[in-house]
């Protein structure tokens, strides 16, 4: 697992990261996700980080300062329902995601278990290349992740209540 911070970023500053770092343990939310196809029972596993916030200038005010981390869109139904405003998100592109991981994990409180597995699962997902299978070893450890960021969710709205 890498732990440095790509050129990508070079014009941010440690306070940016500080600032997103304070975003995304307040707003964000990391994602795990395993998915099976029907039709030859593949199985991907997705991760996503997103900021949610109702304040498009500050995604925009990001995006800008991190070079185009991600894409904005209007937040899914169910957030904004629960909310009663109209809340959009910041979606941290993929490719991306291992350096704004680094990034922020000095400087996050809430999320920092989150963001450690989430750099781990990343990792993980690197070494397969091409078509070739996941070693057993691999595919067992994807799962125990999947299962900790559950558990790490669960803690964080616990403490939040």
């Amino acid at each position: 697992m890498r732990n440095e911070i790509s050129e990508d970023f070079k014009n941010a500053s440690k306070s940016d990261w500080a600032y997103l770092a304070a975003l995304v343990d307040v707003r964000g939310t990391f994602t795990l996700i395993k998915e099976i196809r029907e039709k030859d029972n593949y199985t991907t596993y997705r991760t996503y980080l997103s900021i949610y916030t109702p304040n498009r200038l500050i995604l925009e005010w990001l995006n800008e300062r991190f070079e185009g981390i991600g894409s904005i869109k209007k937040a899914s139904e169910a957030k904004i329902f629960r909310k009663r405003r109209e809340f959009r998100s910041l979606r941290v592109s993929t490719k991306l995601m291992i350096n704004i991981c680094n990034g922020i994990l000095p400087h996050l409180n809430a999320k920092k278990e989150q963001c450690k597995i989430m750099l781990e699962m990343r990792s993980l997902i690197h070494k397969k290349k091409g078509n070739k299978p996941i070693d057993l070893d691999n595919i067992l450890r994807r799962e125990e992740l999947i299962d900790m960021m559950k558990n790490a969710h669960k803690s964080t709205k616990n403490e939040r209540e």
